[in-house]
């Protein structure tokens, strides 16, 4: 037992009282500290869905982007849950939903063309050369847009996220 000098009495110390207040006071105090872990960890699950989606997309469409012209279907939305590419070494399949982690993500893909018009000057086509260098381009009138899309709702909040990325591919075919 700690034992306060109180005076001349010889049975000197913390009474009950003293120490249910004291820990009273410290629970109060150890409250707010408490609560930062499961904010802490909510804001990891959130992040670490987001990541998730971003890596789905980008995987996706990498994918789709090293198949011919030819092996992808235009549509909005383009049917999912089968595989694509036309040999069989170079195929890419893509589920309609996926779980990660406890997560459902559902993945929706937009193949559609795009022409470019070639009276309008494009910034992405202009490059300067060095002097005595030669240089090439090839500059197409007509791209794939390739659209990936990922949403899924949160666990924590019940909130819809989505994640859209897209990318352009040139038809060579």
């Amino acid at each position: 037992m700690l034992r306060l000098n109180r005076g001349s009495g010889s049975n000197s110390g913390l009474t009950l009282v003293e120490v249910m207040i004291g820990i009273f006071i410290f629970s109060f105090a150890l409250m707010p500290i408490m609560g930062l872990f499961g904010r802490g960890s909510m804001a990891t699950q959130m992040t670490g869905d987001y990541l998730t989606a971003m890596q789905t997309c980008s995987s996706y469409l990498r994918s789709l982007s090293a198949l011919p012209a030819v092996d992808l279907p235009i549509g909005n939305p383009v049917p999912l849950d089968r595989e694509f590419g036309g040999s069989p070494t170079n195929r890419v399949k893509v589920p309609s939903k996926s779980v990660i982690n406890a997560t459902e993500f559902a993945h929706r893909l937009q193949v559609r063309y795009v022409t470019r018009n070639t009276t309008k000057k494009d910034l992405w086509f202009d490059f300067m050369v060095q002097p005595g260098q030669l240089a090439s381009m090839t500059v197409y009138k007509q791209f794939l847009r390739l659209d990936f899309e990922v949403s899924w709702r949160s666990r924590h909040d019940g909130q819809s996220n989505r994640v859209r990325l897209f990318t352009y591919k040139a038809d060579l075919e």
